[in-house]
């Protein structure tokens, strides 16, 4: 789990750095012709500025294709993303995966059942998997109840 969880966050720091340096400049060419991508990008920038870690992790636990999500955070400035802010992240997600799919692997008896989805269903990779799909669901309503109460306009609720 550890090797796991270690190679994953070296590949993400990697990916943030390559795409700072390959990427970025290539991406912000991409927004300075479509004004709807500047409008997102707009949005995202002060998400990351008011309240960086839950946008981060936001984006991270996002139901997108991997390299979008690694490559994504790449192009905003380093002082909204920071390395360390970044590593922080990636460290929790990289290793609660990790942890997910080492139970996983180790409650089945072969291959065909990881594939087969065929875990007893007392074994602690059910448990766990559980445990961490319902501390991503409180994390998600938690982060959404937040949104959406400093969407509200002050004087329109009664």
């Amino acid at each position: 789990m550890i090797t796991s969880a270690s190679g994953k966050t070296l590949g993400n720091v990697l990916a943030l750095f390559l795409g700072r340096t390959f990427l970025q400049p290539l991406i912000l060419r991409q927004l300075d012709s479509r004004p709807s991508w500047r409008r997102y990008h707009k949005h995202l920038l002060r998400e990351l500025h008011e309240l960086p870690i839950q946008t981060m992790s936001t984006l991270r636990a996002a139901p997108m294709p991997t390299p979008f999500k690694l490559y994504a955070l790449s192009i905003f400035p380093p002082e909204l993303v920071t390395m360390r802010r970044y590593l922080l992240i990636a460290v929790f997600f990289n290793t609660m995966w990790s942890g997910v799919w080492v139970l996983a692997g180790s409650s089945a008896g072969s291959i065909a059942n990881i594939i087969a989805g065929k875990a007893s269903e007392d074994s602690t990779a059910n448990l766990v998997s559980k445990v961490v799909m319902a501390i991503c669901l409180f994390g998600c309503f938690s982060m959404f109840s937040r949104f959406a109460s400093a969407q509200l306009k002050p004087g329109l609720t009664e």
